[in-house]
């Protein structure tokens, strides 16, 4: 199958290139968006398909919602990326990130705007077997996509005339960087990646703890990540006014894209300091309800349980209770950027 094959019909967040700050530049009031991709959306791309949306399997129906917002910070750095994919055989794979900035955001920016094509042109081969196996999508297939791509993409940020001297000269070197957690979605599994410290958390409303895995935040004081960076060559300090462990005295997290300044231009990506291994983790969709997607903002004085009450909440709409969701993080005391996705794979 070829890529041009490929159709790409739904952005939920259009709005992420536009003004960050909010409605009459209120920091304060999140920004929020909902979708759905369901039976009765593909109806209305039917001229585009030209197919019959009855040969849509209707587990694909899922509700979403996403928000953000600038809260106490000067400069909005965090975006959010939902996208639906189609194959020739009407196969439908959604991806749902979040990246969160750091130190400026040029990387960021080109995540947003780079990532998501580059995972789709690198891998042919897993879009062939998207089309011939019709039946059967293999969820490893999207793991080693991501395992593979992730490191590639930061190095060939690194090379990139573009950003080169404004990243890595000397004089004017930037530490801009970002996070990226988020899920693809097939008509049978959930896909789950994280590099840094934003969160996903994969729920069942129906168990005594809903909350059934969540993903690791990439922390230098965990030892995993202590050891392999002091390997790197690196180390860990611990700030005596904050008391926050940091690479080098830097940076607040393990992973991430960018941050150039502890990376070696001429050394292997995971040799570094600082690297963009994501966690990858699959789970059967059936044995799921809901889906938070979020920015460490949202979790920083919130607990996983908590988060998990405003997707199974059965108040407002799934725009609303995303909307809920930023403002107790902030009244919670929250001082950062926040954004949110939250995933109903129930009929709502």
């Amino acid at each position: 199958m070829k890529l041009s094959n490929l159709i790409i019909f739904a952005t939920a967040s259009a709005k992420s290139s536009r003004n960050w700050v909010g409605k009459n530049g209120n920091r304060y009031l999140p920004e929020c968006e909902s979708g759905r991709y369901d039976v009765a959306e593909i109806s209305a791309h039917e001229e585009i398909l030209n197919d019959s949306a009855s040969s849509w399997d209707e587990s694909l129906n899922h509700h979403f919602g996403t928000c953000w917002m600038q809260g106490m910070r000067n400069h909005m750095e965090d975006r959010v990326i939902t996208k639906k994919y189609l194959t020739d055989k009407h196969q439908a794979i959604s991806l749902y990130i979040v990246f969160d900035g750091h130190g400026g955001d040029e990387i960021v920016k080109l995540a947003e705007k780079k990532l998501t094509n580059y995972l789709l042109k690198s891998n042919q081969k897993l879009f062939e077997s998207l089309e011939n196996q019709a039946d059967n999508i293999d969820p490893t297939e999207f793991k080693t996509l991501v395992e593979s791509q992730f490191p590639k993409f930061d190095v060939e940020l690194m090379h990139e005339k573009d950003i080169h001297k404004k990243l890595l000269d000397p004089k004017t070197r930037s530490t801009s960087g970002c996070t990226c957690t988020g899920v693809f979605l097939t008509p049978d599994h959930v896909i789950l990646f994280n590099v840094g410290d934003s969160r996903t958390i994969l729920i069942n409303e129906n168990e005594e703890n809903p909350v059934i895995f969540a993903s690791k935040d990439h922390k230098p004081d965990d030892p995993i990540e202590t050891a392999r960076i002091n390997a790197a060559g690196g180390f860990v300090t611990l700030p005596p006014k904050t008391y926050i462990p940091r690479v080098m005295g830097q940076l607040a997290l393990s992973r991430a894209f960018g941050d150039f300044q502890l990376k070696m231009k001429d050394v292997a990506q995971d040799k570094q300091p600082v690297v963009v291994d994501p966690d990858v983790t699959i789970l059967e969709r059936s044995k799921l309800t809901h889906i938070v997607v979020g920015s460490d903002g949202v979790f920083d004085d919130l607990t996983n349980e908590q988060v998990a009450k405003f997707a199974t909440g059965k108040t407002g709409n799934i725009e609303k209770r995303t909307f809920d969701l930023l403002r107790k993080s902030l009244s919670a005391g929250s001082q950062d950027n926040m954004a949110a996705i939250i995933i109903s794979l129930d009929s709502e």
